[in-house]
């Protein structure tokens, strides 16, 4: 498994200008830098495939709500103690479905919406693709979930920040075709990592890799002249 100072090691080796004695001197901010990359890797990788990074928590009702969990990139799904599913619609529209056991959100909070099966108290299970997590130093191995085949995306965009970190936009600017290709492949590969999915029906939206890759990863700077 790969560590933060894994991936410095490979980022700093993208310019002579970087100083490999960084990884020591500036830990804590350069480890930093790492996990914003990852943060944004692991959004990307939500948006293509909710499910590889999913865990699930129970969550105990308060005051009359559910609290959204504090590590939840997309919350995929949410049981009753039943293992009914409890759908989420909008305040607006808390009638949407009586059918079923029904939430809805407002804030970081779910509020039962109101109809006779939907949760009012007790434990509700909640599925969601989990944000990255960071190590406990730099020399602890990153969670089980990133696949370290991917590892030179990762040191790529995390020479683009440090790039844009010390103003050589020119730099930053050149790595982002190769970031880019990474993307690609990251994202192509979490679209067939597990390919036998069976579905009654299919909610989402579609999903534009260049789009993806333009809200949630690293962005240069211009550098034309205003």
């Amino acid at each position: 498994m790969s560590t933060p100072n894994d991936i410095l090691a490979a980022a700093l080796a993208f310019s002579t200008k970087n100083r490999p004695e960084w990884i020591t001197s500036k830990s804590g901010e350069l480890v930093e830098t790492v996990m914003r990359a990852m943060r944004g890797l692991y959004l990307f990788g939500a948006s293509v495939n909710p499910s590889y990074f999913a865990e699930k928590a129970d969550v105990a009702a308060a005051a009359g709500s559910w609290a959204r969990p504090a590590t939840a990139n997309a919350v995929i799904l949410i049981r009753n103690p039943a293992g009914q599913e409890v759908i989420v619609v909008p305040e607006n529209q808390q009638d949407a479905d009586r059918s079923r056991p029904a939430l809805f959100q407002r804030g970081l909070q779910y509020f039962g919406a109101g109809g006779p099966l939907d949760p009012v108290a007790g434990a509700l299970t909640f599925t969601y693709a989990k944000k990255a997590t960071k190590p406990a130093t730099a020399d602890a191995a990153f969670d089980a979930s990133w696949n370290t085949d991917f590892d030179g995306l990762l040191a790529t965009e995390t020479a683009i920040y440090l790039a844009i970190q010390d103003g050589r936009i020119d730099e930053a600017s050149a790595y982002v075709g190769s970031r880019d290709a990474w993307a690609k492949q990251f994202a192509a590969w979490l679209d067939i990592e597990t390919v036998p999915r069976v579905y009654a029906y299919r909610i989402g939206r579609g999903v534009s890799i260049p789009d993806l890759i333009r809200t949630t990863l690293a962005s240069v700077p211009s550098t034309a002249a205003s």
